[in-house]
Parts: C-alpha cells; structure tokens; sequence
C-alpha cells in the first residue's frame, strides 16, 4: 500500500481521488462514501472513503484547518462548496458510516494497520469522526 503516513490525504489512493474530486465534485464524494453494499472493504476503497469523509469535514468548516491538502484541492473545495452545502447533513452520515467500515475488523485497511502500529491511524480516524460527528452548521 503506498502509504506514508496515518493522515487521511497520506496514501496514494487517496490522492488519485483528491484529483477526482477536483474535476467531479460532488459525484466524487458520493461515489467514495457509497458502501453501503461493501462486505469485505479492500483498502484502495476505503482509504478513497476516509479522504472523501476529511473532505466532507473540512467542506462545513469552509477552511483546511490543520489537514495539509494542495492549493489545488483547496480551491476545488471552495469551487464546489455550494453544491455540498445543501447536502452536508447526509454527507456527514454517509462519511460516518464509511469509517465504521473503514474501522471494522473485516476491513482490508484495518488489518493492514493492525499489522504495524495501528495507533496514531485510530487516532487519526477518532478525531476525524469526533469532527464529523458536530452538529451540522445552518449557512
């Protein structure tokens, strides 16, 4: 897995969807967080799920607070921002949802984390969740 680090935007995968997201927007973060049907989630998908769900935090904020994300994406936020601003509230589910199954044991990614150190990782996707987990914003 071409992972450098425990961070959300830290892998491969889910820089190839950070360029997705730049060029498709909302259909991006809708097709990332949609696992509803996954049983056994392969890692490629769920690292895209979790930067989709930073993406969905950082979309309520309106800033990158403390993620490092390129200038590239960071504009392609604030160019889509009011297409997610209507449907944050179900973005906030679906990506709370992803990370459960992100997190589960089942999950190719958890295992793989579980076979080094899974801890700054669990501490990442606990603070990721504790941001999604705010009560939606009225703009």
């Amino acid at each position: 897995m071409g992972t450098w680090g425990s961070g959300s935007f830290e892998n491969d995968d889910a820089a190839d969807f950070a360029v997705e997201f730049e060029s498709e927007g909302l259909l991006a973060l809708y097709d990332a967080l949609d696992l509803e049907d996954a049983e056994d989630l392969d890692a490629p998908t769920a690292q895209r799920a979790i930067a989709a769900a930073e993406l969905v935090a950082m979309a309520e904020r309106g800033d990158s607070e403390d993620t490092a994300i390129s200038p590239e994406l960071y504009e392609a936020m604030q160019r889509h921002a009011s297409d997610i601003a209507p449907v944050l509230a179900e973005l906030k589910e679906l990506s709370l949802a992803a990370l459960d199954k992100a997190e589960a044991d089942h999950s190719e990614l958890k295992q793989l984390w579980d076979e080094d150190d899974a801890g700054e990782w669990l501490a990442a996707m606990a603070d990721l969740r504790q941001r999604l987990s705010r009560p939606t914003r009225r703009r």
